[in-house]
């Protein structure tokens, strides 16, 4: 629940929500935690996001899962921005 929790504030503050999550990669302590995570999701309201889920070590031992995701916001993304044309 921290771990969402955090992840919603961020999300916040850029005027985001978890439903414009576009990728994520969830990383869980023990494979059982992955039900546990879609357990708190649901209960969050979250919507399934496309994500990889991967059984590995977390950053702190009291985290049962910690998320590395990317969001984008409709319209946000501008193709023809000359910065992103460089960089392709």
């Amino acid at each position: 629940d921290y771990t969402l929790a955090n992840i919603e504030e961020l999300l916040q503050q850029a005027d985001a929500t978890p439903g414009d999550i576009c990728q994520a990669t969830v990383f869980f302590q023990k494979a059982a935690y992955r039900e546990l995570y879609r357990s708190v999701a649901d209960d969050r309201g979250w919507p399934h996001i496309p994500a990889l889920h991967v059984r590995a070590d977390v950053c702190r031992p009291d985290l049962l899962f910690e998320i590395d995701a990317l969001a984008l916001r409709p319209g946000t993304l501008d193709v023809s921005s000359p910065d992103l044309a460089r960089s392709r």
